[in-house]
């Protein structure tokens, strides 16, 4: 039996080639014959190269690409971002891709010979991303054959009216759905009146000796705080500066920013690709992030760590697997807002495990059910 899922892989973004890479691993480990089908979503060229003069359609964002082309001519740095492609493209093609697919209408006719085909994980079905398309929707898909999302999500709490008729048709011809948050179980049923199945998102199905078995050198004799964020404010530094106070180390910081250009308190990680990102992770003696995935990597190498929700609108709601995730393994005082001080307290991981191990049993369960039917 041959399985495509069809995920946002396409880019330099860690958590989505991840989750991806991870998604893959579980049902090849269950015996089931697994590919990405690797579509070349809307965005997805400018997600993995990086965004041309052309892709901005605002002055704002023209002038900020002309700001980083300039920052971004200095040689060194220059490097360090061609180097992070080269690492992304690499993971794609050795861990991932395989036939590609150039749109959606070559999608639609040569996408074919699968028995089952899965949409997931990531926000594949976030309505403000322009790749959230009819294909990550599974519309291109035979009525004969099996269509399962497993741990989509929508990244908001609640969907645009004016886009909630072409949802409930698309969600009307799942077999089985799965959504990565509550807001998801509740979007679902709104929308299309059906009962979603809440899984993990692929990442956490792995232990962390299957991602350690990805790194090929991990250093343990370094202590360092990293931080992880998408986007940062002086409360989030200003957080890290106390921290460090109290356990004097260097500060890593993974991604460009302008902020942390001249700042010589934090050391500028620009060149990671996947497997640097994971050994990045792994060797931290604390972690700062405001990132979904930024925390389930935290938890999964059980570090002490501190998440930040974001309280601007929009990213407030893009929150809410954050919230769903930690309120799930019991971390809600790991959560910023949560916490009255920043101290020390150990996390109790072998508690967290334990939860952890009965939902990946629960999450695995609904895959191979769900795909129980293309075996027949």
């Amino acid at each position: 039996m041959r399985i495509g899922t069809l995920t946002l892989h396409r880019s330099q973004n860690y958590g989505g080639l991840l989750q991806a890479f991870a998604l893959q691993y579980v049902l090849k480990a269950l015996g089931f014959t697994s590919e990405i089908i690797d579509y070349w979503y809307p965005g997805s060229n400018e997600s993995l190269h990086g965004p041309t003069f052309g892709d901005c359609k605002t002055v704002k964002s023209k002038a900020m690409f002309v700001v980083d082309q300039l920052i971004f001519s200095i040689g060194s740095l220059r490097g360090q971002k061609l180097l992070r492609r080269q690492r992304s493209i690499d993971f794609i093609k050795k861990y991932l891709s395989k036939d590609s697919y150039a749109n959606y209408p070559w999608l639609k006719e040569r996408a074919i010979g699968y028995n089952a085909y899965i949409c997931g994980s990531d926000q594949v079905w976030n309505p403000h991303f322009r790749a959230s398309d009819e294909a990550l929707r599974l519309e291109f898909v035979p009525e004969n054959c099996i269509k399962i999302s497993y741990a989509a999500s929508f990244g908001v709490s609640s969907l645009p009216e004016n886009q909630k008729s072409e949802y409930r048709a698309a969600l009307q011809r799942f077999d089985h759905i799965s959504v990565r948050e509550r807001e998801g179980v509740e979007i679902v049923k709104d929308v299309s009146n059906r009962r979603a199945k809440l899984v993990l998102d692929p990442t956490l199905l792995l232990t962390c000796d299957e991602w350690l078995a990805l790194i090929p050198r991990l250093k343990t004799d370094e202590r360092y705080i990293l931080c992880y964020f998408l986007g940062e404010n002086d409360a989030t530094r200003n957080t890290v500066y106390e921290y460090q106070k109290k356990c004097p180390m260097p500060i890593y910081t993974i991604g460009y920013h302008p902020s942390r250009l001249f700042n010589k308190r934090f050391k500028m990680i620009i060149d990671a690709g996947p497997i640097q990102f994971l050994s990045l992770f792994a060797g931290a003696s604390m972690v700062f992030t405001n990132s979904f995935h930024g925390t389930v990597f935290s938890t999964l190498f059980k570090k002490p760590f501190c998440t930040f929700v974001d309280t601007n609108k929009s990213r407030k709601q893009m929150s809410s697997r954050i919230l769903s995730l930690t309120n799930m393994l019991g971390l809600d005082e790991r959560v910023s807002g949560y916490r009255k001080n920043l101290d020390d307290t150990p996390i109790d991981y072998n508690r967290v495990e334990s939860i952890l191990s009965v939902e990946r049993k629960k999450s695995i369960k609904f895959l191979r059910e769900s795909l129980c039917g293309a075996c027949e």
